[in-house]
């Protein structure tokens, strides 16, 4: 159950609680619970006098340190307090989320200074979703969502809690043009107008990560855009300037550039921004000017277009997923890549005519990846079937040969099947990886059947003696 959001008992004491100003407090342990601990930022201008802003960073993995990293700077520049829990997990039970969030607002509460009508909700992939959840639970506390590589919880979320909590917090969304739930973002984008949600989502070149410092930066600088137009903080007629400014001039960049789409979003983006903070009629004349060209009507098209055969791709890959857990005959390699299109999206990808159709071929060949390299082997394993692992797995190693989640599954596989010089020879790609460390492997109850062979125990030390790339 969430720690419940209300004013502390008595006011922190003067002071920081221990904590400088500034920097980033690289492991902290939560008071509430010790199993829980999370990485800390307070600004450099930092008064316990008042009331501050806070994000709340939920990575997926529980890498505190990562989106600390791509928010700190945004955080000091406008006066934010920052807390990235080390326990936040995505792919399984919901329960470690709500533990690590409770233990944040137990601390938050108790040790600093939060604004209690500014609390944002910070999150990745399988975290993203989550937030949304957490955010309408903590109705009148949670003000805003920043939620990248991802949508909602469910499909019909908003149908759920729109009647009883009516459109709570604002939400700034983000994905990369080759993740692989991109397109869940772009209909995301889309729903939230029908559904009156105050919204903006900006893509990015990159895959399923989180997005780059600049993105992040520009979300935090949305949420003080939003804050102002809600009345939770003054207007800042200099920030709204310098804000519009920055707005203005990467758009006016894409448009010298030529990258008309790029631009009529950056433009349409500042015209709807600032609506209401101050004069943008530029932004929004040159918008509509630009979407009424060649070049901007193809590429929405083009979007448009690709999340049906998206949901089409989808559609396919799940049918034959659903073939092989039901236990029928496994099917040959090269049947499924035929099924499954892999060749012809390969070839796609590759094309450089057109940007758009090339990105959307690269995240369907990267959402057949995601569940034939990780969810149906973790399911397989979890099992005890290896020998379905392997199927999907060698089919997942056709577009991403060297993988190293593809080599290490792979190895798993073969150990249980007892291939065991097969499961060798698929260990070596993990070579010069920062996939795991040899001792890891060495040590690895997965890869137990391998011990004892000499050839094991080689491989292992000469993976000890090859230097791993830089992170």
């Amino acid at each position: 159950m969430l720690a419940p959001v209300s004013a502390p008992a008595q006011a922190p004491a003067p002071g920081t609680a221990g904590f400088p100003l500034g920097q980033v407090v690289p492991h902290v342990v939560a008071t509430s619970d010790t199993a829980q601990a999370y990485a800390l930022y307070l600004p450099s201008t930092y008064d316990p006098a008042r009331a501050w802003p806070v994000l709340f960073l939920m990575d997926p993995r529980g890498r505190a340190l990562m989106p600390m990293a791509l928010v700190r700077r945004a955080a000091e520049r406008f006066g934010y307090i920052v807390i990235s829990s080390y326990n936040t997990l995505s792919d399984g039970p919901r329960d470690p989320n709500e533990i690590a969030l409770d233990a944040m607002l137990t601390d938050v509460q108790g040790l600093l200074a939060p604004d209690l009508e500014r609390l944002y909700l910070v999150g990745f992939s399988g975290t993203a979703r989550a937030a949304w959840e957490f955010g309408y639970r903590l109705e009148g506390h949670v003000a805003g969502i920043i939620g990248v590589g991802a949508g909602t919880p469910t499909l019909d979320f908003f149908d759920i809690v729109t009647p009883t909590f009516g459109t709570p917090v604002v939400f700034f969304g983000s994905a990369g043009y080759t993740d692989f739930n991109f397109d869940e973002v772009y209909a995301l984008d889309l729903a939230l107008d029908a559904y009156g949600v105050t919204h903006k989502v900006e893509m990015f070149d990159g895959p399923h990560a989180w997005a780059p410092e600049p993105v992040m930066a520009r979300a935090v600088a949305w949420l003080e855009l939003q804050a102002m137009r809600s009345g939770h903080r003054p207007t800042d007629a200099r920030l709204v300037d310098s804000l519009f400014a920055d707005g203005m001039e990467a758009a006016r960049a894409a448009d010298g550039a030529g990258k008309r789409y790029d631009a009529y979003v950056g433009y349409r983006a500042v015209a709807e921004d600032f609506a209401g903070l101050r004069n943008a009629t530029d932004a929004a004349e040159r918008a509509e000017a630009l979407r009424k060209t060649a070049d901007v009507r193809r590429a929405v098209r083009t979007l448009e277009d690709g999340l049906q055969r998206f949901n089409a791709y989808a559609r396919k890959l799940h049918a034959f997923l659903q073939e092989v857990r039901d236990g029928g005959p496994l099917p040959p390699v090269a049947h499924a890549v035929e099924r499954l299109e892999i060749g012809r999206l390969q070839g796609l990808a590759q094309d450089t005519t057109d940007r758009l159709v090339a990105l959307q071929a690269e995240r369907l060949l990267n959402s057949a990846f995601v569940w034939l390299s990780f969810y149906e082997p973790r399911t397989y394993f979890a099992e005890e079937r290896p020998e379905r692992a392997l199927a999907v797995l060698d089919v997942a190693r056709v577009i991403r040969p060297a993988h190293p989640q593809v080599c290490y599954n792979r190895a798993r596989a073969l150990t249980a099947l007892q291939r065991t010089d097969e499961a060798l020879d698929a260990l070596t790609c993990l070579a010069g990886t920062r996939f795991a460390s040899a001792d890891a492997l060495a040590a690895d109850s997965n890869l137990a059947g391998l011990r004892g062979d000499e050839r094991f125990r080689a491989l292992i030390a000469k993976l000890r003696e090859r230097p791993t790339p830089p992170p």
